[in-house]
């Protein structure tokens, strides 16, 4: 009777993944049943996120949070399953297009061909996104990580007769197991220390373990070298910039937006549970890799032509800006959660303007690829004035340009770091924002000062992915004017407002 109890009390509590995983398995079983099923499938796992984000809101609204064991279902929890269910939702609402161009073109396949594959991986790397932070237990999270990864493994290599696509998973496969395999062997270490892998009994450890003070320290610093990595955080950021290039257009929008969220979101549980450093080392350590972060990411995004390239390494800075926010979370040497209203904040606005951006990526052919360097967009802005504008509109929200919701988002990254006593680091972040506008405005010139109008890329927007541009758009323009639902939403999580 009391097994019962538990497994009713697991699934009534993580019922917007249940369903979420129900419909994943539907969208496989319809595959392997009905013919001729490509827009099924699409509809099935778009019908299976809005029910789960539906969930979510409930749960949110009338706060019917249920302790359960190994998972962490409370209102920050919520705030970040709500944060990925949406990356997950408006990825496959980009794909759209981007899987119908496939199917048209007779001459030469070099999109997706396997929509039902490529709708269920979205699926349950988003569920592994919501195990990696929605639990206090590391084998739990490691378990949602290597969810997430090899369903993103074979995401990047879905282009299965482009040999860039292969190349790009054969790169993160290679290098992503690594770093799988450094967090594995740190939470071993962790344990070894401690006997004990909750991160809410590590929580209440204040001193060194029997073992003496290297064994936890060596632990923590492999489990975060090994997010650093996921996160593309500077020096572990070389494989970004290949493998975003060489993957499907949306799922290098969903790899930029949907891992970085969930991976910060288990750092900041992480770092909210571990305080037995007991100095100021891992703060000084932090502060220097946000640094360098900022400057190296958009360095690197200054001599790019192709716009994959550029926006991979825009989203490296933009790790180190989020980075940034976390570092002056700190008071003394112990994160304070209930400082990083400002990173919740940011991740919300990166999400809508980078999907945006990838978005209008995904959606643009030229001569049977995609249309991702900056010499085809010359002349864009004549052909195609409105979709020229919302690509405009998502860059200059990414550089954090007002009245979009960047300028807001780095407004209060750069603040609390200001109050925090962090001044050099948020003076760093705004010269390289400053930077970053040169290769933001540069787009700006091939779509409306560069060659001869007339020339543009074939644009196939199809309802769903026009319907994911305009959401994205006009959540980049609300939270840049009216944040103040979504500022609450963040506090509440954060559980400084009830």
């Amino acid at each position: 009777m009391m097994d019962v109890l538990i497994y009713k009390k697991i699934f009534f509590s993580g019922l917007p993944i249940w369903i979420l995983l129900a419909g994943g398995l539907i969208v496989l079983l319809v595959d392997a049943f009905i013919k001729n099923n490509r827009e099924i499938v699409f509809y099935l796992g778009l019908i299976s996120f809005a029910v789960s984000i539906a969930f979510v809101f409930k749960r949110w609204v009338t706060s019917d949070f249920v302790p359960v064991d190994f998972l962490t279902f409370d209102r920050l929890s919520y705030f970040f399953i709500l944060l990925v269910m949406l990356t997950g939702f408006l990825s496959l609402l980009n794909s759209h297009g981007y899987l119908k161009s496939g199917i048209n073109d007779d001459d030469e396949v070099i999109l997706t061909t396997m929509p039902a594959a490529f709708v269920s991986l979205i699926i349950f790397c988003v569920v592994g996104q919501i195990f990696l932070f929605a639990s206090d237990h590391l084998i739990v999270n490691f378990i949602g990580l290597e969810c997430l990864s090899l369903g993103t493994y074979a995401l990047v290599g879905s282009r299965r007769q482009d040999a860039r696509s292969n190349e790009a998973a054969i790169k993160y496969y290679v290098t992503g197991s690594l770093a799988s395999a450094v967090i594995l062997y740190g939470i071993v270490l962790l344990y070894a220390s401690y006997g004990t892998l909750r991160l809410d009994e590590l929580a209440q450890i204040k001193s060194a373990s029997s073992l003496g003070p290297v064994f936890p320290r060596v632990a923590m610093s492999l489990i975060l070298v090994g997010f650093f990595f996921k996160v593309s955080l500077v020096p572990f950021h070389f494989w970004t910039p290949d493998v975003y290039e060489g993957a499907p257009t949306p799922v290098t929008g969903f790899m930029t937006s949907a891992v970085k969220i969930a991976s910060f979101a288990f750092l900041i549980r992480l770092l909210n549970s571990i305080h037995f450093f007991g100095d100021q080392k891992l703060v000084s350590i932090l502060a220097f890799l946000a640094g360098l972060t900022m400057v190296i990411g958009n360095l690197g995004a200054l001599v790019q032509d192709n716009l994959k390239r550029m926006l991979a390494y825009s989203s490296i800075a933009h790790a180190g800006y989020i980075l940034l926010g976390m570092v002056a979370c700190y008071e003394g040497s112990v994160f304070n959660v209930s400082l990083a209203m400002p990173v919740l904040f940011y991740l919300l606005t990166y999400l809508f303007s980078v999907l945006g951006a990838f978005g209008v990526l995904s959606v643009m052919i030229w001569d049977k690829k995609e249309a991702c360097q900056l010499s085809d967009l010359t002349g864009m802005g004549y052909t195609r004035p409105v979709l020229s504008f919302v690509f405009c509109v998502f860059l200059f929200s990414l550089l954090g340009f007002p009245p979009t919701a960047g300028f807001l988002g780095k407004y209060s990254l750069f603040s609390l770091a200001i109050q925090k006593g962090y001044l050099g680091l948020a003076i760093l972040g705004m010269v390289t924002s400053v930077i970053s506008a040169a290769y933001y405005i540069r787009p700006l010139v091939y779509l409306y000062f560069k060659g001869e109008p007339g020339r543009a890329p074939i644009t196939l927007v199809t309802f769903p992915a026009m319907f994911a541009l305009v959401f994205c758009f006009l959540m980049v323009l609300y939270l840049g004017l009216i944040p103040t639902t979504y500022l609450k939403m963040a506090f509440v999580a954060l559980g400084i407002l009830s």
